[in-house]
């Protein structure tokens, strides 16, 4: 009787550590926002990075996409590439940057309260928004950037964009329409002008130039940013 008791109680505390991971985590996972700057939400689960799933303390449970899951379990991850001190630092860079509240504007509530079905676009031009300003911080924060291996997720998720639209791009009025094409465009602009700002050097001047775009970049984009959150959430 007395184990069922301690039993009930240990899997008390392990869903009570899970609901944390969760929360802390917002269901991003660590590995996709460390390795590819990618702060969206994700189906995953909750890793056991010493591979234990008897070890239920926070600090050897990291949340991770599906994909990235099953990279993180097989033999040829555990011998040669994800390590489980990577994952831990990425996983402490993502709680940071939530904590920071940098990610507010991007999420979707899990029952939003919809005025119509666009906030899956509106949470994409935040995120992507988000990732690019991630993308610099990244650069200038890691010792062995793998600047190229980011730039390039990041191009990846900008051909995103027009299969995304066009699922709503009958309903959307004109004027709509154009304030998102526009957005992104300007979005676009501002990727491809900070990669040529840091590709050059990581110095304080390449970082001044960067603050320089990023302040030009949200002078324009500002009121921008304001039509289209009320409109689209």
């Amino acid at each position: 009787m007395g184990i069922s008791i301690m039993a009930k109680a240990q899997r008390k505390q392990d869903s009570k550590t899970d609901e944390d991971v969760l929360e802390k985590s917002k269901r991003r996972c660590c590995l996709c926002f460390g390795l590819n700057c990618d702060s969206r939400e994700k189906r995953g689960q909750i890793a056991h990075l010493d591979h234990n799933p008897a070890n239920n303390k926070p600090d050897n449970l990291a949340f991770l996409c599906l994909d990235h899951h099953d990279e993180y379990d097989s033999k040829t991850s555990q011998s040669k590439s994800i390590q489980p001190n990577e994952v831990k630092a990425y996983r402490d860079d993502l709680y940071q940057y939530i904590e920071s509240g940098k990610l507010r504007d991007s999420e979707i509530p899990e029952k939003p309260e919809k005025k119509n079905g666009y906030n899956e676009i509106y949470s994409y031009l935040s995120c992507l928004y988000n990732d690019i300003g991630l993308f610099v911080k990244q650069y200038y924060d890691s010792e062995n950037s793998h600047n190229n291996q980011v730039s390039k997720a990041l191009h990846e998720r900008t051909k995103e964009f027009v299969p995304l639209l066009a699922k709503y791009e009958l309903s959307l009025s004109k004027e709509l329409y154009a304030g998102i094409t526009t957005f992104f465009d300007l979005l676009l602009d501002y990727k491809n002008r900070v990669e040529g700002a840091v590709s050059i050097n990581r110095d304080e001047t390449a970082y001044k130039r960067w603050l320089a775009i990023n302040t030009e970049f949200y002078e324009k984009s500002a009121p921008m940013v304001e039509r289209l959150k009320a409109a689209l959430q």
